[in-house]
């Protein structure tokens, strides 16, 4: 008899059939995300997973950002017909707008007060000064980091591609702060060791944002907060695009942030006025 988990199985083999590693170890990461929400289904018929059980399970993985949760639908649709009822979820603007100061004061509050039980402000720190994907995040290694730049190499990369991001102060303040955590912990040669603890503070992260009064934070959220900053701060869109690994050159930056950048086209035009002299 097929099971339930039989069908996740499929669907991850044939969406990472002939893809890119990134893309096949992403699909396994979301077959395990699934696997662990919903132990209790995994061992029966497709057809025995009816709509209320569905919800019940895809409620468990609601809080994953936008593309896993979409590609959690896609593997729940192919095993459910029923689970052709859960929506995509598109990036809303709540969730891309970077938290004004006496927010993002609140949410780090709200993350150092975890500590030292949870390093979740550090990790928050981290991700949202350096623009990394969490995958790259939690595969670099102190072998990589400069004191001017972090080398992300093309086995931690997405897609294979190396880059640098440079480091800018209050990124070299975390990463002090992650340094002597982490001789704390890796006696002798520490530089082999991940720049991150573990584990990856997810539940604390929320529960944190809940408490600052910003629902909309996952820890892929603190990239696009960067990708936006970065903007507002007049760093220009290939330079943007190539700190955050993208090979397009700032067209999907173009098409995604500068609308979320309140007053950058107004400065902007400013400064054009000026190099006119208007």
């Amino acid at each position: 008899m097929k099971t339930v988990r039989d069908a996740l199985s499929d669907w991850e083999l044939w969406h990472s059939l002939g893809r890119k590693p990134s893309t096949a170890r992403f699909n396994r990461e979301v077959v395990a995300a699934l696997v662990r929400a919903g132990p209790e289904w995994l061992e029966q018929a497709p057809e025995a997973l009816d709509a209320p059980a569905l919800l019940r399970w895809a409620g468990r993985v609601a809080h994953y950002c936008g593309a896993r949760w979409n590609a959690m639908v896609s593997a729940l649709r192919a095993v459910s017909p029923h689970a052709r009822a859960l929506p995509r979820r598109r990036l809303g603007l709540r969730e891309a707008l970077p938290p004004d100061p006496a927010q993002w004061a609140a949410l780090l509050a709200a993350c150092d007060r975890r500590a030292p039980r949870s390093a979740v402000g550090l990790w928050v720190r981290f991700l949202a000064y350096t623009g990394l994907r969490l995958a790259e995040a939690r595969a670099l290694t102190w072998a990589e980091v400069r004191a001017d730049r972090l080398l992300v190499p093309a086995r931690v990369a997405k897609g294979g591609r190396p880059r640098a991001v440079p480091v800018h102060p209050a990124l070299a303040d975390t990463l002090a702060a992650l340094r002597r955590l982490t001789r704390d912990a890796v006696d002798g040669a520490w530089r082999a060791a991940p720049v991150l603890p573990r584990p990856v503070p997810r539940r604390a992260l929320r529960a944190a944002a809940r408490e600052a009064g910003l629902r909309w934070v996952t820890f892929h959220t603190l990239r696009h907060w960067y990708a936006t900053r970065a903007i507002e701060a007049g760093v220009d869109l290939p330079t943007v695009a190539r700190w955050l690994g993208h090979a397009d050159g700032g067209a999907l930056l173009a098409r995604t942030y500068f609308h979320l950048a309140p007053g950058h086209d107004r400065a902007a035009a400013q400064r054009l006025g000026a190099a006119w002299g208007g």
